[in-house]
């Protein structure tokens, strides 16, 4: 009886040491900024959870809106990342004969209300930036590119996936969006 008082007594003292120490580093906290949002992902990403996985891609594009398109054919693999706060997607192929690829990262602001996408490639290391949402049910997003020396206007807009298939498509504007001319038009194909 007086093992079992005493190591219940030590049990009880070691809850309660364990216990102060918890409640002592959760005092050493800082606590968060009035407005601070919450850790963990935008309720809105969870729209992004149906890309996840391998696609095949089907591309046509140009570098000049008077010449032909050119067909190339790519894979893109998207994957949720930080703890599903974004959505990653690797892209490559052969572009005009080369090797290209790609990487791309979307998520949505909750501060701005706003969707936002990064892109960087092996054509030249520059990091794109658009913003925007949904416009008349397709994601539209816009930013500005440099290409040939001159700042282009640039407008991405995303088809809703459909019977695992979605379109996608560049458009870039060289008169302050008064006239658009596509770029790049492509169709993913999702990999069962």
């Amino acid at each position: 009886m007086k093992k079992w008082f005493l190591f219940t007594a030590v049990l009880a003292a070691l809850v309660m040491s364990w216990s102060a120490l918890g409640l002592a580093e959760d005092a050493k906290q800082p606590a968060l900024p009035e407005g601070m949002p919450p850790m963990g992902p935008p309720k809105e990403m969870a729209a992004c959870a149906e890309k996840v996985g391998t696609w095949d891609v089907a591309t046509e594009m140009r570098m000049d809106p008077k010449s032909e398109f050119m067909p190339s054919t790519g894979v893109c693999t998207f994957s949720m990342v930080a703890g599903g706060a974004a959505l990653q997607s690797a892209y490559s192929s052969n572009m005009m004969g080369m090797p290209y690829e790609g990487l791309g990262h979307t998520t949505y602001n909750s501060g701005t209300g706003q969707w936002m996408s990064t892109w960087v490639d092996n054509m030249g290391g520059y990091m794109s930036v658009y913003t925007g949402g949904l416009v008349d049910g397709k994601m539209v997003l816009t930013g500005k590119d440099i290409m040939g020396g001159q700042i282009w206007d640039t407008r991405v807009t995303e088809w809703p996936v459909k019977d695992g298939k979605f379109d996608f498509q560049i458009e870039q504007s060289a008169d302050g969006g008064k006239t658009w001319a596509v770029y790049m038009k492509s169709v993913y194909t999702k990999r069962k």
